[in-house]
């Protein structure tokens, strides 16, 4: 079992809590004027390419509006659980009409959200997350977006790559249980991610990754090998991660 160290990315709506929550080393080569502004912390369990990226992000501001590339065999899934709710408690999650440049902040659809949510964002899905936002991302290794709007921030927009890469269909939402015990929140070709509220013992058939949302060890990401076991006590969640592939 092994502790990863994450990789700290400065973004412009980057937060303060990242670089003392999880430690990490400094990507100096964010998008940010603020130093010390750190968005995201990346994790992974060492290969290259990675088959599943983690990323913990602390979002200060609101992200720009967005979407991934949504091709079969170029794409972008990703999941979100929220370890705190943004301040206003909601999040955008698409957008009414087509994608182009024209009154998009009139035209957002918006998804409420609260602490321990779990949301699976599809490829191609318009969403951002919103001020206070702290959430885990689980996603496909792809560090391609399209912004649609950046809230004045004079970042270039990919209006016609976000408009080939829309789709409309909705993100779905989870409530993480609060038993005790193992609970599937999605199990996709791209990967399977579980919520595990202890006490447990937990293993997997696979190398994993266990995200430590809850505990005395919140913000620790470790790389637990095949049928290697990992203890998790009362009062503990871990958000375990393996990608999707059959056996």
């Amino acid at each position: 079992m092994e502790i990863l160290k994450p990789k700290l990315v400065e973004r412009p709506w980057g937060g303060s809590r990242l670089a003392s929550w999880c430690g990490g080393d400094t990507d100096t080569t964010g998008e940010t004027e603020k130093r010390g502004a750190i968005g995201e912390a990346w994790v992974h369990e060492g290969n290259e390419p990675p088959r599943v990226l983690l990323k913990w992000i602390d979002a200060r501001e609101i992200l720009s509006v967005q979407n991934h590339p949504s091709d079969p065999g170029y794409s972008k899934n990703e999941a979100w659980y929220f370890l705190e709710a943004p301040r206003e408690g909601r999040i955008v999650t698409g957008i009414k009409g087509g994608i182009d440049d024209e009154a998009v902040p009139e035209r957002l659809l918006w998804t409420d959200v609260k602490k321990g949510d779990f949301l699976f964002v599809p490829a191609g899905c318009v969403h951002a997350l919103t001020p206070g936002s702290f959430v885990l991302e689980i996603q496909q290794p792809l560090n391609v977006t399209y912004r649609i709007y950046d809230w004045g921030r004079g970042r270039p927009l990919q209006i016609e790559e976000a408009a080939r890469a829309f789709r409309a269909g909705p993100p779905s939402l989870r409530r993480c249980p609060l038993e005790p015990g193992r609970h599937i929140l999605t199990d996709r070709r791209e990967f399977r991610v579980e919520c595990v509220n202890g006490p447990v013992v937990l293993s997997w058939r696979r190398p994993y990754l266990a995200a430590v949302v809850k505990g005395p060890k919140e913000g620790v990401t470790l790389l637990c090998e095949s049928d290697e076991e990992m203890e998790v006590r009362k009062g503990e969640r871990v958000i375990l991660v393996t990608d999707g592939e059959d056996e």
